[in-house]
């Protein structure tokens, strides 16, 4: 049998979408990012984190969904031992709730799959689970077409 895994649900640009929570290091409040000249569209800049610079991509844009929100609920989520760049942290609008989550084969994302692991139900809901090695590699397109 195989033990229960979590998900971590966001919503980004009017989408909900889950991220595997057993990959999230930290969850903070949107704080300002330091603009960075020559990222892609797509990384707002970066922000401190234990002393050292971190990358923040805005989710929207990346998963071509427009803009991530500002305001009071937005958030910033760290990863780590990322495979393409070690650590990086997304934008989001909010974050909802961690649910357990269990993977569906019979559902299509909403979401183009360039950056879906697959489809997962919980709590009543199925949702694009992201990858989160695929989305944080920014040599793949800028957005989704």
């Amino acid at each position: 049998m195989s033990e229960t895994q979590e998900a971590l649900v966001v919503i980004a640009g009017g989408h909900r979408c889950a991220l595997p929570m057993e990959r999230v290091a930290e969850v903070r409040l949107f704080a300002e990012a330091t603009p960075v000249p020559g990222m892609p569209a797509s990384v707002r800049g970066v922000v401190e984190r234990n002393g050292a610079p971190v990358h923040v991509v805005d989710t929207a844009l990346r998963l071509g969904t427009g803009a991530s929100s500002e305001d009071r609920r937005a958030c910033i989520i760290f990863f780590d031992n990322l495979t393409v760049c070690g650590t990086a942290a997304m934008l989001v609008d909010a974050v909802d709730r961690i649910i357990e989550r269990s993977a569906i084969d019979d559902a299509e994302p909403a979401l183009s799959r360039q950056f879906v692991a697959g489809m997962i139900r919980g709590t009543g809901e199925t949702l694009p689970l992201i990858d989160i090695d695929r989305f944080f590699d920014l040599r793949r397109a800028e957005t989704l077409s």
